[in-house]
């Protein structure tokens, strides 16, 4: 996951489907606020859509939707 716009400070984690729910990565955004994550979703996750939750500890949040097939 590629993501923009946290907080040069900020470390952020990357859920699968809900904040708070499975981890997917880390990882603290570069000089200008943007960042990769790089993580594998189990291959017991149902098959479907699902949500990539992307929560910096400064407060900022992202969302992408993915589907898992």
């Amino acid at each position: 996951m590629n993501g923009g716009d946290f907080g040069l400070a900020s470390n952020v984690t990357v859920f699968l489907d809900r904040a708070g729910g499975t981890v997917l990565g880390r990882a603290e955004p570069d000089g200008q606020g943007t960042l990769t994550v790089t993580g594998t979703i189990a291959s017991s996750v149902p098959a479907g859509t699902h949500k990539l939750v992307a929560v910096g500890s400064d407060g900022r949040r992202a969302t992408a939707t993915i589907t898992v097939s």
